[in-house]
């Protein structure tokens, strides 16, 4: 498939068409924007979800929302996730191959041609491009069979053989979805991220080179827009299947409500504490770009959704949204012994970082005698032991008295900028949750002032949810 100008699809990556503003800027759509050279056209990023793609309908609803657009933004670039349900096929086929289950990557990959084709049956009219649809969904179908099948003979699936599998499902979307647009006469042409992102070597875990990505990302694909024009990529549009950001999980808030607007920092400290909506890498490189971007609904289209912006302007909401982690053990180092001893801090979290394990969240007495933080409660039991380990010796002075992991926590996280410039925020927080009997276990605040994060029993804490969205607006 050819195309000069029109849409290019490629997987599972955020935009790295922007460039770096710079002083002379302008305002458009909520945030500072470069002035464009006059032979620029705007150019749009439109991101959608599994289930945004994941159906006969839900494909064929994005391809309208692409048409819709076009007259509006003429320089297009859809990224796409695998269809929903795929990417938990793939990792749940190569988890039992490992186990030595040589059939299970013959079924799935049955099952996952079957899919892909059947979807293409109602997509695809052309005879010409369902036969070359075909063609990649066998030979990709069959990748994905031997890659079990070397999975299941070694009885191990590393890292970069997960990530391999991992891929297969974008691969698939991208090409029926490059294949639905020329379907409506669009000129599409499907680029795999592989052909874009540089990474370094951490399987499963990997950080984009984005100086070298960049410049990948634009050799291959402005060509492909417009021989010849550099553009500014104006906006990233995330299509999902919710209206945008929610003041919290609907499922535990039946009253949460999109948030319209939230800066970027707000949706950093939201991502990172639970929100789903968004991952804090995936937007990295539009933050660093001063790039728009809006999260809207496929299934809604008409929805405004959630526009992020740099600098939130006011706002007569100081908390904005209240979002929730489960399953995680707070960790506590504790000791008379501990106070005024340097580097118990820096030793404890190197023992911590040695197991592969993330901290969430870290808090620590002023008198120095206790120092707590929160892991996954499935790595509870290695932190403990990797930190036995480490200060044998100041346990066996009795420097240190203990360390334990807790049973089940949940850390709930408020966030909204305005908390920053508004006194007594905390103490509303915290009556309001002493009046409903919800214990709080640890406190964490950062210095931005935009997050403050409690750590309650999981018993708790859709109590501690439901009470601090009912702060909202009031």
């Amino acid at each position: 498939m050819q195309q000069t100008r029109g849409v290019a699809l490629y997987s599972n990556i955020s935009d790295f068409l922007g460039e770096k503003k710079d002083d002379n800027s302008r305002e458009g759509h909520g945030m500072t924007q470069t002035q464009q050279p006059s032979t620029a056209e705007p150019l749009l990023v439109m991101k959608f979800g599994g289930t945004s793609v994941g159906s006969v309908e839900a494909m064929e609803r994005a391809a309208r929302i692409i048409e819709t657009n076009r007259a509006e933004w003429p320089r297009i670039v859809p990224v796409l996730s695998a269809l929903s349900g795929v990417t938990n096929l793939l990792l749940d086929t190569a988890s039992k191959a490992a186990r030595g289950d040589r059939k299970i990557g013959v079924e799935a990959a049955e099952t996952l041609r079957r899919r892909h084709l059947e979807m293409a049956a109602d997509l695809l009219k052309d005879s010409r491009r369902l036969e070359d649809f075909t063609s990649e969904v066998l030979r990709l179908c069959d990748e994905f069979s031997h890659l079990c099948g070397a999975i299941s003979v070694l009885g191990e699936a590393t890292n970069r053989a997960l990530d391999a599998v991992a891929s297969i499902g974008e691969r698939l979307s991208v090409r029926l979805f490059a294949f639905c647009l020329e379907e409506r006469g669009i000129a599409a042409k499907f680029v795999e991220s592989s052909d874009l992102i540089q990474t370094d070597s951490t399987f499963q875990a990997a950080h984009p080179d984005l100086s070298a990505t960049r410049e990948r990302t634009r050799a291959v694909l402005l060509p492909i827009l417009d021989e010849g024009v550099i553009p500014v990529a104006d906006e990233v549009w995330i299509w999902t299947d919710v209206d945008g950001v929610m003041t919290a999980d609907p499922r535990i808030v039946p009253e949460a409500r999109t948030i319209p607007t939230l800066s970027y920092r707000e949706l950093a400290e939201l991502a990172y504490f639970g929100a789903k909506v968004l991952h804090p890498m995936a937007i990295r490189p539009v933050i660093e770009a001063e790039i728009g971007l809006a999260i809207r609904n496929t299934f809604n289209p008409d929805h405004p959704g959630t526009r992020l912006v740099f600098q939130n302007q006011h706002s007569s909401e100081v908390i904005k949204a209240v979002t929730s982690i489960r399953g995680q053990s707070i960790i506590t180092i504790e000791g008379r012994g501990m106070l005024g001893v340097p580097g118990v801090a820096a030793r404890a979290f190197g023992s911590v970082a040695a197991t592969g394990t993330n901290v969430i969240l870290i808090s620590q007495a002023s008198s120095e005698q206790s120092i707590c933080f929160a892991v996954p409660i499935s790595k509870s039991a290695a932190v403990v032991g990797a930190l036995e380990r480490t200060f044998a010796s100041e346990i066996q002075n009795r420097d240190i008295d203990r360390i334990w992991g807790s049973d089940e926590m949940v850390i709930v996280t408020v966030v909204g900028s305005g908390m920053r410039h508004t006194p007594g925020v905390a103490g509303r927080i915290f009556s309001s949750l002493g009046e409903r009997l919800v214990n709080v276990v640890a406190i964490a605040q950062g210095s931005s002032e935009v997050a403050i994060s409690l750590v309650v029993e999981a018993g708790a804490a859709e109590m501690a949810v439901r009470v601090l969205h009912g702060l909202i607006g009031n």
